[in-house]
């Protein structure tokens, strides 16, 4: 909710003229959380008249009502908020209230700080943001500030812990009921970017691909191989950083009730790696394997992918499914940029799955590698590295043949080079890709919407055939191209 109002108008301009007028320090912080609340439907039953966190004494130390048990999360060593937690700072020098904001993510920074974005309200329209966390302090500074070394304005006090607020009913006024929960008990998170659906939410034609298009899955027991589990791979929450921890709740929250596991891997720049499969997994009866790599504004646990994996997971029939969701290195356009070897990250999360289920390793029916949008990245950054790098049985292009100047300006080599790459190292995978827009200007080919053709002629209709957004089974929407991840099934 609070990522669907990046942009948008918290407050008129006539509003805050006339608020300042009398209230100079007015920010809009506390009306933009209070907005959220009172917006997501399961936190809105708690208190009708509205969230106001300045009547509790942990952010209004002039107050004496306290929040209920366990709401408050005060910083200190270890501890850090989830995804979607209102965050709370304070003065350095006086320790009194400065801002709420929305916790959106949090990785690793500069100089030993770790980066955490979140969502603001405190001016006429709500953004994004990023500060730098001392660790240790907790100073919280931008990056003007952690650049030239100056001093923090801001310091992170504690956040309040959304899941406990919406769980808790003493303290407040609201006495209606939660609402019904939605999909596995959980309401997933809507994703800011190149117009996602909110997660969770099926797109306009959840069908798969008619086989015409689509083709046949690899026979029994071909799947390309995987290289062995790595050595440096890290399993488990309790063996992932602070930072991973926080996403892998995000995951687990959005694809209950199915079973998800974290991991970091080497083939995945040690950025973590999550993986989702049914609860009632039986390694001994078919399945498939699937690594998809999602879109810019996406993450592992929202976008327009999670519908779909929602879709398979909860299939028992033709195949089970275990899908690999690796996370991203960063934010820009450039995020990517970590990935080291796609067979690393599948080989190390096959190797979490057995551990989960100490069992033996996998043998599933096909491994197959989808890439949405911005994450046809992979494709450029893989293909520097060794084009071998990737492989599967089958690869899905969804609507992912874009052309990232910045990659270019850095010495990647082009999107359609880097696709033929991949397909003369793998002269048995097959290419399947849903064209509906692409439609970045920076095209290595010259002409854009020719680039599937070129490959085409170079790989083979048979081996790369396109699926046009007019063609019987095209994608629709670029966001709906998700819906035909394992298309087949």
């Amino acid at each position: 909710e609070a990522d669907r109002r990046v942009g948008s108008e918290i407050i008129s301009k006539a509003v805050w003229d006339k608020t300042r007028q009398t209230c100079k320090n007015y920010t809009t912080c506390l009306d933009f959380a209070n907005q959220v609340k009172v917006a997501t439907d399961k936190l809105a039953s708690l208190d009708p008249k509205g969230f106001y966190p300045m009547k509790f004494k942990q952010v209004n130390r002039a107050m004496k009502q306290s929040f209920p048990a366990g709401v408050w999360k005060p910083f200190g060593p270890g501890a850090r908020p989830k995804i979607g937690d209102f965050l709370i700072t304070v003065s350095p020098s006086t320790g009194y209230f400065l801002h709420v904001s929305i916790v959106r993510n949090m990785e690793p920074g500069d100089k030993g700080t770790e980066a955490w974005s979140t969502i603001d309200g405190g001016g006429l329209k709500a953004v994004k943001r990023t500060h730098y966390l001392d660790p240790t302090s907790g100073d919280f500074r931008n990056k003007n500030q952690l650049k030239y070394g100056w001093e923090a304005r801001y310091r992170v006090s504690g956040w309040i812990d959304v899941d406990l607020l919406e769980a808790a009913r003493t303290g407040f006024s609201g006495s209606a009921p939660s609402p019904a929960p939605q999909s596995g008990g959980y309401v997933p998170v809507h994703v800011q970017g190149t117009g996602a659906a909110a997660a969770g939410t099926a797109p306009g034609n959840d069908n798969a691909a008619p086989a015409a298009h689509g083709g046949t899955p690899a026979p029994l027991g071909a799947a390309a191989p995987t290289g062995a589990p790595s050595s440096q791979a890290a399993f488990g929450a309790a063996n992932v950083p602070v930072q991973d921890r926080n996403l892998f709740l995000a995951v687990q929250k959005v694809y209950h009730p199915h079973k998800s596991l974290v991991l970091t891997s080497p083939g995945n720049g040690s950025r973590p790696v999550f993986v989702v499969l049914p609860q009632d997994f039986d390694p001994n009866r078919p399945h498939f394997v699937q690594t998809h790599y999602h879109g810019l504004g996406s993450w592992a646990h929202g976008g327009s992918h999670v519908a779909r994996v929602k879709q398979l997971v909860a299939r028992t029939s033709p195949l089970q499914a275990v899908v690999v969701l690796p996370e991203s290195g960063n934010m820009s356009r450039e995020r990517w940029t970590n990935v080291v070897s796609q067979v690393q990250t599948t080989a190390d999360a096959e190797e979490a799955v057995r551990r989960e289920l100490n069992s033996g390793p996998l043998k599933p029916q096909y491994r197959g590698v989808s890439f949405h949008s911005a994450g046809g990245d992979v494709f450029r950054v893989i293909n520097k590295l060794g084009a071998d790098r990737l492989r599967g049985d089958r690869m899905e292009l969804l609507d992912c043949l874009y052309n990232a100047g910045s990659l270019t300006s850095k010495g990647y080599p082009g999107v359609t080079e880097s696709v033929v790459a991949v397909g003369r190292a793998n002269p048995n995978t097959v290419f399947r890709y849903w064209r509906y827009e692409n439609h970045d200007k920076d095209d290595d080919d010259g002409v854009q919407r020719v680039r599937g053709e070129i490959i085409e002629r170079r790989l083979g209709e048979q081996r790369f055939r396109i699926i046009n957004s007019k063609d019987p089974g095209g994608a629709r929407s670029h966001n709906q191209s998700c819906t035909f991840l394992a298309w087949d099934l």
